[in-house]
């Protein structure tokens, strides 16, 4: 007795391993983030014969399996359904991990040999990582290194204002050296650091790297701020004519006003007299700072007392001080002239003449009368 064996193959209409489990998908990388542990799903769907499909998390020292429960089944007699389940949690030393959703023994090639699931941990940044503090010229080039372990799993976001963080590249860097771009702006180089041509005050903000190599991991956090140097690059003196030096006529109570325009960050500004002991008073400051777009200007206006003093000229600054005055080089010397001041010297020098001539004059007196009162007795 013979018996005809009949066998035929049905492909299904998706080609590859079907991830259930997307927070959001970045190229033909799928992307999970979870906060604890997390149930995932893969399945093949309307194939003939059923596809054995398996979890793994791939590491640098290659892949692993995950303990996972496979059944398959069919409505129609004809095509199945396969579909394989696990649950994944973090280790400790770990925030990123990538899972590969197997298809073992495909006859004929029926679907690809799988797709990955990377799964970020989610996590305060700050509280793993302190921002490291970088300070860049506008238009200057940015570059961000992250770490180098291997097989890396890299994750590049940004927050513009400490506020919610946008991804800017999500990348599997396999054998096959695979990169997931999602930002044309930016550039992801070799080893994983993010860079940038030209930096613009848009570009401020925290940059986070997550990183790890399948074993363990981490998170590289900076701080960008663009720094704007001020037009000009000197502090202006209101009556200088945008010079960074001068000399002003003034009163021994007067009013001045210093000011520096369109910089960035702000920084505060500050009156002294350059030797310290030139006798000067300065009251009532008041600084005023005024936000055009992007950048500031901020200006300092005091009083000041000057009538304790016997000089009639004196040498003042106006610079920079407090929080990020360190970025920049800013200061202005002016000479003050008080016309209505003798100097010390020229003091001395009257009195001297006033004293003599006062000596004449008595004595010239004291003759006169004594001739007089010769005379008189004559």
């Amino acid at each position: 007795m013979y018996s005809s064996l009949f066998f035929f193959i049905v492909t299904p209409a998706i080609t590859i391993p079907i991830i259930e489990e997307c927070s959001n998908t970045y190229g033909t990388t799928c992307v999970k983030s979870t906060a604890d542990s997390v149930e995932v799903n893969c399945f093949v769907r309307d194939s003939r014969p059923a596809v054995k499909l398996s979890w793994t998390i791939r590491t640098h020292g290659g892949d692993h399996i995950l303990l996972s429960s496979y059944m398959n089944f069919t409505t129609d007699n004809v095509t199945y359904t396969s579909h394989v389940t696990a649950t994944f949690s973090f280790g400790e030393s770990s925030v990123l991990s990538l899972l590969v959703c197997r298809a073992n023994r495909v006859p004929l090639n029926l679907v690809e040999d799988e797709n990955v699931l990377l799964i970020e941990k989610e996590v305060d940044y700050t509280s793993l990582a302190t921002p490291i503090r970088r300070y860049l010229k506008i238009h200057s080039p940015m570059n961000l290194s992250c770490a180098e372990l291997g097989l890396n799993l890299v994750i590049w976001k940004w927050s513009p204002e400490l506020d919610a963080f946008e991804t800017l590249y999500v990348s599997i860097f396999q054998k096959i050296d695979h990169t997931i771009i999602s930002s044309k702006e930016y550039k992801l180089e070799d080893e994983g650091s993010l860079s940038l041509q030209n930096t613009l005050v848009e570009h401020e903000g925290l940059y986070a790297c997550l990183y790890d190599n399948g074993v363990s991991g981490g998170i590289v956090l900076y701080d960008v701020l663009v720094i704007v140097d001020p037009t000009p690059i000197f502090p202006v003196i209101d009556g200088c004519n945008h010079q960074q030096y001068c000399v002003l006529e003034k009163q021994p109570q007067d009013v001045l006003i210093c000011s520096v325009l369109g910089i960035r960050p702000k920084v505060a500004l500050e009156w002294r007299a350059f030797r310290k002991e030139t006798v000067i008073d300065f009251t009532e400051q008041q600084l005023t700072v005024t936000q055009m777009d992007d950048l500031y200007d901020i200006s300092l206006t005091v009083n000041f007392d000057f009538t304790q003093t016997t000089q009639n000229k004196v040498t003042v600054e106006c610079r920079a001080v407090g929080e990020n005055a360190e970025l920049f080089s800013l200061s202005t010397k002016i000479d003050l002239l008080f016309p209505n001041v003798l100097p010390t010297e020229q003091r001395s020098y009257t009195s001297t003449i006033t004293i003599i001539a006062v000596l004449v004059v008595t004595m010239m007196i004291i003759i006169t009368v004594a001739v007089v009162i010769g005379y008189r007795l004559r």
